[in-house]
């Protein structure tokens, strides 16, 4: 062993006996490579994400997904409500087991700001704070899922833009 690497000697004991993975490729009997493999596997097996507009709603998309592709099962990563837009994510028959573990993942907003009056940068930023942390909400009335008093935790805002003419910003 080399004097350079005696300080990480517990680490490389025995390194000449270690089985190290080559750079070649060993097909196994199992599987395809994804440009030869067939369709009816990516309709098996398959995931969906679809930048919806602000009309339909999720379970709309869903069902047209599913008539399209004459799938048994689809479902959903995630409701996105009805005027808002989006990346919605879909599962295809064997794939809708993973939707419980895509629920769960973060996500993340972009929001347009309108103001009557453009507000001081101070007080925005002040504002925009206050918006991090834990908060309590309550879907709209007109939301399609149940309309429970919830707390939802915000890790991070930051502002895109604020547009020094105009009374928008972005965050």
């Amino acid at each position: 062993m080399t004097q350079e690497l005696e300080h990480f000697s517990p680490l490389l004991k025995n390194v000449d006996s270690m089985i190290t993975k080559s750079t070649n490729f060993t097909p196994f009997g199992c599987g395809h490579l994804p440009y030869n493999r067939p369709l009816d596997q990516y309709l098996k097996y398959g995931i969906i994400h679809i930048d919806k507009s602000s009309n339909p709603s999720s379970h709309e998309v869903v069902t047209w997904i599913k008539n399209i592709l004459e799938c048994d099962k689809t479902g959903h990563c995630g409701t996105l409500d009805p005027k808002v837009s989006g990346v919605l994510t879909i599962c295809l028959n064997r794939a809708t087991r993973l939707t419980k573990s895509q629920q769960t993942l973060g996500k993340e907003y972009v929001c347009v700001i309108e103001f009557e009056d453009k507000p001081s940068k101070t007080s925005f930023y002040k504002a925009v704070e206050k918006l991090t942390g834990v908060l309590y909400q309550r879907p709209p009335l007109m939301c399609a899922v149940k309309r429970d008093l919830r707390l939802r935790n915000i890790y991070k805002i930051d502002v895109l833009e604020v547009s020094k003419t105009k009374k928008t910003s972005f965050i």
